[in-house]
């Protein structure tokens, strides 16, 4: 396996670390937790809840690339990374209509997710 480049490992982190504030910013764009109360307080603890768990999962593997930088680790981080987005990308027209624009700019996202994390995890240099 080659070297990665160490700006597409720092790349990958940032896109996670994107993503991150794009989830903690969800309780303003989706008006939370008014827009959730007709799922139930149960519901709307969840959905919290499991949003904020996945801003520090986003958080934390940011932070484990920028310190596992380009070797094995790191790879290994941005490979796993890569299986992530591409679980989120088949994911996306499953549970969100295509037909929307959000959705599709979202689903292209998400492949854009797959092919930085997987360059990075394989040691490829665009």
């Amino acid at each position: 396996m080659s070297e990665t480049a160490p700006w597409l490992i720092l790349a990958c982190a940032l896109f996670n670390l994107g993503f991150g504030v794009f989830h903690l910013l969800f309780w303003r764009l989706l008006s939370w937790p008014a827009s959730l109360a007709p799922a139930g307080g149960l519901n709307r603890a969840v959905a919290q809840t499991l949003n904020l768990m996945l801003c520090y999962c986003f958080f934390a593997v940011a932070l484990a690339l920028v310190l596992a930088g380009d070797g094995a680790v790191g790879r290994g981080l941005a490979l796993f990374g890569a299986g992530f987005w591409l679980l989120r990308a088949a994911l996306q027209p499953v549970f969100f209509p295509m037909r929307r624009r959000y959705s599709v700019i979202l689903l292209a996202v998400f492949v854009a997710g797959v092919a930085l994390h997987g360059a990075a995890g394989l040691g490829l240099d665009p």
